[in-house]
């Protein structure tokens, strides 16, 4: 983890750690996230992207089948 202040003692969680959580804890549409630490919200950020994208597969699935109905 890298100093980001140099002496304010302030530290940020690396974003590749960040996204190996998330993948360990796989939220799901609906799930309370709570970031206590939050900081630089680099959690929060990082779960709301995984349910976009999944909102987003779901919404083109839905949208492709709607279209291939006789």
């Amino acid at each position: 983890m890298g100093n980001a202040g140099r002496n304010g003692g302030e530290y940020y969680t690396p974003r590749p750690l960040i996204r190996a959580i998330i993948q360990v804890v796989k939220p799901q549409i609906g799930d309370r996230i709570y970031d206590r630490a939050c900081g630089a919200a680099g959690f929060l950020c990082g779960v709301t992207t995984i349910c976009v994208r999944v909102i987003s597969r779901q919404n083109s699935l839905n949208n492709f089948s709607l279209r291939n109905v006789p």
